[in-house]
């Protein structure tokens, strides 16, 4: 009994490795589709991140998935507590420029995709001071009904 088991386990074992895991099959026309959907709901997020207008911004993740959030090295187990921590660190900025160098939008399946961003930020304090900061993103987005949401980010910046 003891044998067969070891045989078993084996046989699973070299099966995992053999078989290479890999996201869902895609068509050109649908990863060009998902790549251009998430492309604008990006660009809107953008947008509503250098306003600062934390409530339109917060329309874009979906946290039911409770996966997490890490910024500048600190974890998130709830978007809340993110977002509530980041409109506490916005007191005393004005407004928020970002150029991106680098973007990549990578569809893993009809449901799910992986982006990752990086670029540059100048925050323009409200006494009149400018910040430029580097920044690094990854996130996860998942499609919820018809609309495309982050549910897990990763963000770092660098002076």
């Amino acid at each position: 009994m003891k044998n067969r088991s070891a045989i078993l386990i084996s046989f699973f074992l070299i099966l995992s490795v053999a078989i290479p895991a890999s996201a869902q099959s895609l068509t050109a026309p649908e990863e060009s589709t998902i790549i251009r959907e998430i492309d604008a709901n990006f660009a809107r997020m953008l947008a509503y991140g250098e306003k600062l207008d934390y409530d339109k911004l917060s329309s874009g993740v979906d946290d039911s998935r409770e996966a997490g959030f890490i910024t500048n090295g600190n974890f998130y187990a709830q978007y809340a507590t993110l977002i509530a921590n980041m409109k506490t660190a916005a007191k005393g900025i004005d407004r928020q420029v970002f150029s991106i160098r680098e973007k990549k939008i990578t569809p893993l399946s009809d449901r799910l995709a992986l982006m990752t961003v990086s670029g540059s930020a100048t925050i323009y304090l409200a006494d009149g001071r400018e910040l430029p900061v580097n920044f690094l993103w990854s996130f996860v987005y998942e499609k919820a009904g018809d609309e495309w949401k982050v549910i897990h980010s990763h963000q770092s910046s660098r002076n």
